[in-house]
């Protein structure tokens, strides 16, 4: 018994431990952003420090951003790009998923000739590197006349979160029996009845976990959104550079904006974390 308690107590305190170290960057980021310019510079670091929201004030309210960093964000702040963050994330994630879905049942439920080659050619795509793709994608939207658009972002995401999708919710529909929609069938439902009012519904928590991962690929991409956009379309993750400037780099405003990416994605988390974990564990416990 003192044994087993013992080995508990080590546990938890090995779990602390971990968790501490995993979190202590994000710790560091967000009282960092509450930091005026004096305390952020203070080495070692200040731990007991007077809040303050100027950071804040510098990427969220026109005018109280440095006149340099106006010249780099688009509108002077970087409530603009939010609204494009959201636009071009919560569009290629509604179109990944929902295209994503018909085509992963596809492939878990019908049989066709090459059915796996067609499986890998899907995830191909994404194996393939965004660097080798940059170009042709730059020279298209060029020719095409949709540089700098929500639309070609949308586009984009879309192509590389499809084949995650596909690929995910491919195994979780192979999880679910196939005698549950031949009942469904039996009973007089079509296949398209019994896929919305059987199958759909019992691979939510997967449904859910997949969105998740496509909205935070899509949420933190980088590389596309630097090349492809500008100022009208530029993404939030992009916008955050212009915080180091040739004149240095401006700490507090930084940990702000980075904070304000971060934010969104743990708030989703938080609020759908039950079927998050279903969703994550589906399929290991029959």
């Amino acid at each position: 018994m003192k044994i087993s308690r013992t080995k508990k107590v080590l546990t938890w305190f090995f779990l602390v431990v971990v968790i501490a170290i995993f979190m202590f960057p994000l710790y560091y980021n967000v009282t960092t952003s509450f930091k005026n310019e004096e305390d952020v510079a203070k080495s070692p670091p200040k731990w007991i420090f007077k809040p303050t929201s100027v950071n804040y004030k510098q990427v969220l309210i026109p005018g109280f951003v440095s006149e340099e960093l106006t010249m780099t964000l688009s509108g002077g702040h970087l409530l603009n790009n939010l609204k494009n963050s959201l636009i071009i994330c919560i569009s290629s994630v509604l179109l990944s998923v929902g295209i994503g879905v018909f085509a992963a049942y596809s492939l878990a439920r019908l049989s066709f000739s090459h059915k796996e080659d067609v499986a890998f050619w899907i995830i191909s795509i994404k194996m393939m590197p965004p660097i080798a793709a940059i170009i042709p994608f730059f020279l298209l939207s060029k020719y095409l006349r949709i540089y700098d658009s929500y639309r070609l972002m949308i586009i984009i995401y879309t192509t590389f979160n499809l084949p995650l999708t596909v690929w995910i919710m491919r195994g979780f529909f192979e999880d679910i029996p196939v005698a549950i929609e031949e009942s469904a069938m039996v009973d007089g439902c079509s296949r398209t009845q019994a896929f919305f009012r059987v199958i759909l519904p019992l691979v939510t928590p997967g449904l859910v976990a997949t969105t998740i991962i496509c909205l935070i690929f899509s949420w933190n991409e980088f590389f596309m959104a630097f090349i492809l956009t500008g100022r009208h379309s530029q993404t939030l993750s992009v916008a955050v550079s212009a915080f180091m400037t040739p004149w240095g780099i401006q700490w507090g405003p930084l940990a702000a904006a980075n904070s304000l990416i971060i934010a969104p994605i743990i708030v989703i988390a938080i609020a759908i974390q039950k079927y998050l974990v279903r969703g994550l564990t589906f399929g290991a416990i029959k």
